[in-house]
């Protein structure tokens, strides 16, 4: 990452927590978050003007002379179907911070389970934080130039152990501050909250079931997707999965990617955001965000796994979601990395 790219991460992170944090001091001291509204304007702006830039660099890229180097390869289609996604989040933050009859509309959408409060500014900046998340998410999908792209982004860069296991702790700590840690909650609520425990022996026992019953769920998932497409339409699918499995080299990055994810993720949509937003928007949302699977059959398993992970935090607890979790990502990480060190013995 570059000086200019690092500077933007830190200014975005910092952004959002600030966000998070008046959120919270105007739920406790109405009239403390002074702020806040402007913030959630700078979001919804921030998410018109990112889109806008990439249909930019897609027409100037394709407009550009063969003895230029366009920006980015961009496809002009792709950057206009990104626009209208992140146009579409910007709208609804944008009726859901100026209309409390919007707020009562999501509220109305959700399950009774939810508990998303139409009045509270920290549900609300979850809600508008969320929906540009999703666009962000979108954006960067466009921008790597989609499947091939991620999975040339792999090939290239590789995975580091630290980046893994800095954006597990990102999803911990935003779910930290989003419940109020220090703030709203002591550490005892914020546990109850999050639905965290020290792991129980049931925990672990239906963690290891559920884990284990995902998997193989996915390997008949990919036969059935193998036999109904064309070899070559099923490799393009898998090329961005196929690059992250073989740029596992050790041990140790299978173990962090495995257990990073599975903490960072479940606290973060399972823990904080499903008992706002419930079970299914929820898994949607987890779905959204896994790039790699975007616009492919397994995009369809990847709910049916968010929905069964959320289902065991309702049934049990987030613990033995982390369980499943951590479960259903090491055991493929281990066989990869076990049979490219095999392979590569001979």
């Amino acid at each position: 990452m570059d000086t200019t790219s690092l500077f933007i991460t830190i200014a975005a992170l910092a952004y959002v927590g600030f966000m998070i944090y008046l959120a919270n001091q105007e739920t406790t001291r109405p009239g403390s978050g002074v702020g806040l509204r402007w913030m959630q304007y700078g979001v919804l702006s921030g998410m018109v003007f990112v889109g806008l830039n990439v249909v930019a660099i897609a027409f100037v890229g394709s407009a550009a002379s063969p003895d230029v180097e366009p920006l980015a390869s961009i496809s002009a289609v792709a950057a206009i179907v990104n626009m209208v996604v992140v146009g579409l989040a910007a709208v609804l933050s944008g009726a859901v911070i100026v209309s409390p009859a919007a707020r009562l509309v999501v509220r109305r959408m959700l399950d009774r389970n939810a508990s998303f409060n139409p009045d509270s500014p920290v549900h609300i900046t979850a809600l508008i934080l969320s929906l540009a998340f999703v666009g962000l998410n979108t954006t960067q999908f466009v921008l790597s130039g989609g499947l091939s792209g991620l999975a040339e982004s792999i090939e290239s860069s590789g995975i580091a152990l630290e980046q893994v296991a800095f954006t597990g702790l990102l999803w911990v700590l935003a779910a930290l501050l989003g419940v109020g840690l220090g703030l709203r909650r002591t550490w005892a609520q914020v546990a109850l909250r999050l639905g965290l425990r020290v792991p129980t022996r049931e925990d672990i026992r239906q963690g290891l079931v559920v884990g284990i019953g995902l998997y193989a769920g996915s390997l008949v998932m990919a036969l059935i997707w193998a036999a109904l497409v064309s070899p070559e339409t099923f490799a393009e699918q898998t090329a961005a999965s196929q690059q992250l499995g073989s740029a596992i080299n050790s041990l140790p990055l299978v173990f962090v990617i495995s257990l990073s994810a599975a903490i960072g993720e479940e606290i973060f949509f399972r823990g904080a955001l499903q008992p706002i937003f419930g079970l299914v928007p929820t898994s949607l949302f987890f779905a959204l965000v896994h790039t790699q699977y975007t616009l492919t059959p397994a995009s369809v398993w990847i709910i049916v796994v968010a929905l069964v992970f959320g289902w065991l935090r309702q049934r049990t607890s987030t613990t033995a979601a982390i369980v499943a979790h951590f479960i259903y990502n090491f055991i493929p990480l281990l066989l990869v990395f076990t049979l490219s060190d095999q392979l590569a013995g001979l």
